[in-house]
């Protein structure tokens, strides 16, 4: 992909639809490249291939930004966790674009065995979301 070459994933999208998925994670995580271009070339080849919704996956906010830009509907991003310059990051994107999120307990520290300092990292990212203003949130556990 790095290269331009996306035969691969124009395969993969077209295998997974076949077999019936609902919907596609999409990420381009490729070491030492252009990952905000890649992502938003990947996600408009994608969508060019099918209408199955996509999740925008990527631990690179520029390249999440990339990605929302280009995309046509409403994404679901993957993902927002609980660490704090995350949130400052993807928080005002997800506002913009409208998307779904998938939120993950971790924070500065990781992801941590104790089932109350998970709870905690989640409530800090339901506030920080509230804060922003977002007026529905669902929770699935």
């Amino acid at each position: 992909m790095s290269k331009g070459d996306f035969s691969r994933v124009e395969q993969d999208t077209l295998a997974q639809v076949a077999a019936g998925a609902h919907m596609l994670d999409v990420n381009a995580g490729i070491p030492l490249a252009d990952e905000p271009k890649i992502l938003a070339d990947t996600i408009k080849l994608v969508q060019s291939l099918t209408d199955v919704p996509l999740s925008i996956d990527s631990s690179i906010v520029a390249a999440l930004q990339a990605g929302l830009e280009v995309y046509q509907g409403k994404a679901l991003l993957n993902s927002v966790t609980g660490e704090e310059e995350r949130l400052e990051e993807v928080l005002p994107l997800v506002k913009k674009y409208g998307c779904a999120v998938v939120a993950i307990s971790n924070d500065e520290t990781g992801i941590s065995e104790d089932p109350d300092v998970r709870f905690e990292v989640a409530k800090k990212i339901v506030d920080r979301a509230k804060d922003y203003g977002f007026p529905k949130l669902r929770y699935s556990c």
